[in-house]
């Protein structure tokens, strides 16, 4: 969705709530997009990802690079990192699942 000349994507989570992502910019040269999460239930603030594909070890393969920057909120740091890491890993998962042949 767009809003203000911003593109907007709107998340709904297993179980409730809603993450609202705001898209920073792509680079189709670097096959890589960065976005923002707005508003979340997630213990983090200023949260700022980046998402990368890049060449596999062979043909037909990829790697996917995604990184993040965040501060701990409402949690302790080591919480919210391992609520990130469990996003983290299973969206790389549903990757597998969908392109694995």
């Amino acid at each position: 969705m767009k809003e203000g000349g911003a593109t907007l994507r709107k998340l709904t989570l297993h179980g409730g709530g809603t993450i609202l992502e705001r898209l920073e910019g792509k680079d189709d040269q670097e096959q890589s997009y960065s976005y923002s999460i707005l508003e979340s239930p997630l213990p983090v603030s200023g949260y700022h990802s980046r998402i990368r594909v890049g060449r596999g070890k062979s043909a037909g393969s990829c790697t996917v690079e995604w990184s993040s920057e965040f501060e701990p909120a409402g949690a302790p740091e080591s919480e919210a990192a391992k609520t990130i890491r469990g996003i983290y890993e299973a969206g790389l998962e549903n990757l597998r699942k969908i392109y694995s042949k």
